[in-house]
C-alpha cells in the first residue's frame, strides 16, 4: 500500500494499524536526521 493510501485510512477511519506502518517505515530515517541535527548544534 502506498503512503497516500495509508494516510487516507488513518485520517478517514482512524486505522491504528496503518499508523503503525507509517511509523515503522519512517522512524529510522527521522531518528537519523534528528540525531544529525542535534550533533551539529553541540
Amino acid at each position: 500500500m502506498e503512503d497516500k493510501e495509508i494516510i487516507e485510512r488513518i485520517i478517514k477511519h482512524g486505522d491504528t494499524k496503518c499508523y503503525a506502518e507509517i511509523v515503522k517505515r519512517y522512524s529510522g530515517t527521522i531518528y537519523s536526521k534528528v540525531l544529525r541535527l542535534v550533533k551539529q548544534s553541540l
